[in-house]
């Protein structure tokens, strides 16, 4: 993990540029990309829809309009605390969205995993451990998807990735492709607004939804393992009847991704 600037100093001295301070800290191990922000050589994370789309031409962040159709996703699940509650919301109003979910908890919860498939949700690759695929070399790509898509198969056939946060990489993209699975972003994400309140967070994702929209959301908080997290999701909970009745009262029908790409 990087050090704060304030600690680099300290270990390297006064006097040295901002961006070798990365460099110089002796507990800050960098390698990869991240080496090569810290020498001013790039970016990184594919932080932007442009500069996913530059390592992954066959990326898709938007759909092209073919109707009125939007799809809710949902990531880093499944989770005993929210999966259920998400799945109670959108089986009230008779949607059907798509869960990239993280191998590893999948593992852990199979009900979960085949209440989403039994109840017509399509099932997607959110890798085995949600580590940051594109700070990894080639083999380890490879057996994060491949891991993961195994445990699928055991439910569902997936035809999509999603790599954690977005950040992605050429590897990623081609073991994507060998895999024959489509990279899926987002157009627009409501943990963007999860500091406004709920009503106005809703208020804000459906605004901005049009046709081919591809709104992410998250039912999954906590994760074991060597990226483990803890989130608290209610707000999502709380937050996906009003969306769902948002974005209908727009024209627009809430389907898969899998309905969506179809046209």
């Amino acid at each position: 993990m990087l050090t704060s600037e304030r600690a680099a100093r300290a270990a390297v001295g006064p006097g040295v540029p901002r961006r070798a301070l990365l460099l110089g800290a002796s507990s800050c191990l960098l390698t990869g990309s991240a080496l090569a922000w810290a020498t001013g050589a790039g970016p990184l994370h594919t932080k932007t829809p442009e500069g996913r789309a530059r390592m992954d031409p066959d990326a898709i962040s938007q759909a092209a309009p073919g109707g009125p159709l939007m799809a809710l996703t949902f990531d880093d699940g499944p989770d005993p605390r929210y999966t259920g509650d998400i799945l109670d919301a959108l089986g009230a109003q008779e949607v059907r969205a798509t869960f990239f979910v993280i191998g590893r908890n999948a593992e852990k919860y199979p009900k979960l995993v085949s209440r989403i498939v039994a109840e017509g949700h399509e099932l997607a690759n959110h890798t085995q451990d949600h580590i940051w695929l594109d700070t990894q070399p080639r083999a380890v790509v490879q057996q994060q998807i491949s891991q993961a898509q195994a445990t699928i198969d055991g439910y569902a056939s997936a035809a999509y990735l999603r790599p954690p946060r977005g950040w992605t990489s050429r590897a990623v993209a081609e073991q994507a492709a060998a895999s024959r699975l489509r990279s899926i972003f987002w157009s627009d994400s409501f943990d963007r607004y999860l500091g406004l309140p709920v009503q106005t967070a809703v208020a804000t994702v459906a605004g901005n939804a049009r046709p081919g929209s591809i709104i992410l959301c998250h039912d999954g908080g906590h994760l074991d393992g060597p990226n483990p997290q803890q989130f608290d999701r209610t707000s999502t909970v709380a937050a996906v009847p009003g969306l769902i009745a948002a974005v209908r009262a727009q024209g627009l029908r809430p389907v898969t991704l899998s309905e969506l790409l179809r046209g």
